[in-house]
């Protein structure tokens, strides 16, 4: 994880002062295993004032807990949209994308909190790095971050696991991922997901029992997982194909549908 590339872009000011869009960029198979970390550079050379990469995993129906697979996630934060859009427009970016399975995200301002009930999870940071804004409307990601110990890692995969399925037989649902951040000595693990609109999300979150089964665990036993951030974002701008949708078909027909209201 690049965190000195991080703490020197931020040592004059917290990021969330700097941090306007982030970028969510999938990049499955191989060609994440081989040029991630290449990717992650060109994006800090580029303007990024921080990037942090992931292992991609997942769930099955046949396992417990997440498998790993081919590929990684890359997360990084952009002092404004205008700056994460010219990375789009890069040599190194358009590279990838014609010879890989890149999947990208523009992520705008939006909320993060790192409470749940009166339980406050320390978040390593994670909302300092994200952009404050308003609750988004309409095509929107929402973003989990965790932090568990050994002993909560078994019984956070399970509840993880029955969760994403919840999520994905939900009408709104549109895809999540799944991923790992290696950084002892806790398990760091991400679940990023996009939803359309963001009434279900929230209906979903907050009105069935699985979701609310996974949160009340946090207070049951909040030494199993000591940190975390929840946050819901925008979706500026979107590529790829994601869970068999056609992100950019899918931003435009929603943005054309909100200038015809």
């Amino acid at each position: 994880m690049n965190e000195t590339a991080t703490e020197t872009a931020t040592a004059d000011k917290p990021a969330a002062s700097i941090t306007q869009a982030v970028g969510i960029d999938i990049v499955p198979g191989v060609a994440g295993l081989l040029h991630g970390r290449s990717f992650q550079l060109a994006e800090l050379r580029r303007g990024a004032t921080w990037s942090r990469t992931l292992l991609l995993g997942g769930y099955s129906r046949w396992m417990p807990s997440a498998m790993p697979r081919l590929g990684v996630l890359v997360v990084s934060g952009w002092s404004s949209v205008d700056a994460r859009q010219q990375f789009r427009d890069t040599l190194e970016y358009r590279n990838l994308a014609d010879h890989s399975r890149l999947v990208s995200l523009d992520l705008g301002a939006g909320v993060a909190r790192s409470k749940y009930r009166d339980l406050i999870l320390n978040d390593d940071g994670w909302i300092d790095r994200l952009p404050a804004g308003k609750p988004p409307r309409g095509f929107v990601a929402a973003l989990t971050y965790a932090h568990v110990t050994p002993r909560g890692a078994w019984p956070f995969h399970r509840i993880a696991r029955e969760a994403s399925f919840s999520a994905r037989q939900t009408e709104g649902f549109l895809g999540s991922v799944f991923a790992t951040e290696l950084r002892a000595p806790a398990l760091r693990v991400m679940t990023f997901t996009v939803w359309e609109p963001r009434t279900v999300a929230a209906q979903w979150a907050y009105s069935g029992d699985t979701h609310l089964k996974a949160l009340s665990w946090l207070t049951e036993s909040p030494e199993r997982m000591p940190g975390g951030c929840f946050g819901l974002f925008p979706i500026l701008a979107a590529s790829g194909n994601f869970n068999g949708v056609d992100l950019a078909a899918k931003a435009d027909a929603l943005l054309n549908r909100a200038k015809k209201k």
